[in-house]
């Protein structure tokens, strides 16, 4: 409603900013209506009070597309969420990650979209000007996006932008861990330095400082690790 009101007054048709659908804002509402239908009939049909939607067409933004998405022959009406007659195009303003893992690796990390690769910040905001096109054009994020909603949320894969190589191995093979560091230990006793990346299949995937040894204890115990 605040939105409606907004763009009553950026027209020069004043009313009220109070968010809600009052007298004043019906009142503008009218005079804009009245100036704009083109006949008295069509003017006649703002009904006293109410707000119709099936006289208008929001467009959420200063300029965007709209695509027809009834099927020819459809019956459409005002109030209809199942059969739109009409669908917007408007373009993405931003694009930020509601969250990001905890622990992650060091690394320039990048998001998918639309089948491309684009580049995201350690605070999450996506800024590329090529990626807020591509999101707009991406059939996973126009699929689940609602005319008039300011937020859409859409699963995207995050993912370091230069691949690393890690080691699957037991959980039972790490020792002295602390966070996401810790240790395992080669069979001849030898702690190496590994930090922990994720798992997958009940398995822990690691990455190791330096060279990996060739073989490490499943379970090595109370070994000593220095992973400081």
């Amino acid at each position: 409603m605040t939105a409606l009101q907004n763009e009553l007054a950026a027209l020069g048709y004043g009313g009220s900013r109070s968010g809600v659908f009052d007298w004043a804002t019906w009142d503008a509402w009218r005079r804009l209506y009245a100036a704009n239908a083109g006949t008295a009939t069509a003017a006649a049909r703002v009904q006293q009070g109410a707000f119709s939607r099936a006289l208008a067409v929001w467009l959420p933004a200063q300029t965007m597309s709209v695509s027809c998405a009834a099927s020819l022959g459809s019956t459409v009406t005002g109030d209809s969420t199942d059969s739109l007659a009409f669908r917007s195009l408007a373009g993405v303003a931003s694009v930020k990650a509601a969250s990001l893992p905890d622990g992650r690796i060091q690394g320039d990390r990048v998001v998918e979209i639309n089948g491309r690769d684009y580049p995201i910040g350690d605070d999450g905001i996506v800024s590329d000007t090529a990626a807020l096109q591509a999101m707009a054009g991406w059939s996973t994020y126009t699929g689940a996006h609602k005319d008039g909603e300011d937020v859409t949320s859409v699963t995207v894969t995050y993912k370091l932008k230069k691949p690393i190589g890690v080691y699957s191995v037991p959980a039972s093979a790490l020792t002295g861990l602390k966070g996401s560091d810790g240790c395992v230990v080669a069979t001849d006793g030898t702690s190496v330095k590994a930090h922990v990346a994720g798992s997958s299949l009940g398995r822990t995937l690691v990455t190791i400082d330096g060279k990996a040894p060739a073989s490490i204890k499943a379970d090595p115990g109370q070994a000593v690790c220095d992973a400081r």
